[in-house]
């Protein structure tokens, strides 16, 4: 006797109707629904991986374990759990790395190998040492990245140089309140030829140099904020890179301006 189609087999069945009845679903409701049977597992389980939401310790472990399981019908570029994986937000969970080691987080930098927006923003607790290790071994994971946030982050800048050279592909780069210097933003105008979007907020070191330096090894460059960068002088110069080929960039000379970040914001 041949089986009868549930209601949940007719959608699980329909990516048409599927797709549409999840987007109006919050996460709690897509894991319940993943937990429902094998097809919704499979169909569940890449929206809940594509942006995971890691607030706690304990939601950061079962992350790392799962992310170098395999795939069901794993492919080439599609292997493990974690290539389903594309927006990463350690910035929500910040507070967390003092009670992380580091064999918890170097699986999401080995199986996270399709990873596209990277945010370390004020994650002040994670070391120079431990930032340089995850990306020297996230090899696939830095070729793939396309924008990183490391805002506040200066315990890393030392390492800045090393980690820069193996993210080619960036498109948008976040360095508000560092104390990167011109040595820092020379490799980025020399490994980072895709980058659009670059932010220097609150960066005392980098000076006209560095500007420069920008304007030419970077032609994608269309949006450049360099308020509160006190060596930046040459206004001229930043109003010649703003004229080519419609390029915005956004400088204060005054030093008093507040908003300063479409990505920033000013929580604990």
């Amino acid at each position: 006797m041949a089986s009868i189609a549930t209601p949940m087999d007719l959608v699980f069945g329909n990516d048409l109707l599927l797709n549409k009845i999840t987007k109006y679903l919050k996460r709690p409701d897509l894991a319940q629904l993943c937990q429902i049977n094998k097809l919704g597992r499979q169909t569940i389980t890449p929206l809940l991986l594509k942006s995971p939401q890691l607030r706690s310790l304990k939601q950061f472990e079962a992350f790392s374990r799962v992310v170098g399981n395999s795939l069901p019908n794993a492919t080439r570029a599609f292997r493990y759990y974690g290539d389903l994986v594309q927006v990463l937000d350690f910035s929500t969970a910040r507070k967390l790395f003092l009670a992380m080691t580091y064999d918890l987080i170097i699986p999401i930098f080995m199986y996270c190998r399709r990873l596209k927006v990277l945010d370390f923003k004020r994650c002040f607790e994670l070391s120079g040492d431990v930032f340089r290790s995850l990306f020297l071994a996230g090899r696939e994971l830095c070729v793939s990245l396309t924008s990183l946030n490391i805002t506040g982050m200066n315990s890393i800048v030392q390492h800045l140089k090393v980690v820069f050279r193996r993210l080619p592909n960036i498109t948008t780069l976040i360095l508000n309140r560092t104390n990167v210097n011109d040595k820092v933003v020379l490799i980025i105008s020399q490994c980072m030829p895709r980058l659009e979007h670059l932010e220097i907020v609150k960066c005392g070191q980098v000076t006209d140099i560095a500007i420069q330096a920008l304007a030419s090894g970077c032609p994608k460059l269309a949006y450049l904020l360099t308020r509160r960068c006190k060596r930046i002088q040459n206004i001229s110069l930043l109003q010649q890179i703003s004229a080519r080929g419609g390029k915005k960039v956004v400088y204060d000379d005054s030093g008093s301006g507040e908003e300063y970040s479409d990505f920033d914001d000013d929580d604990d």
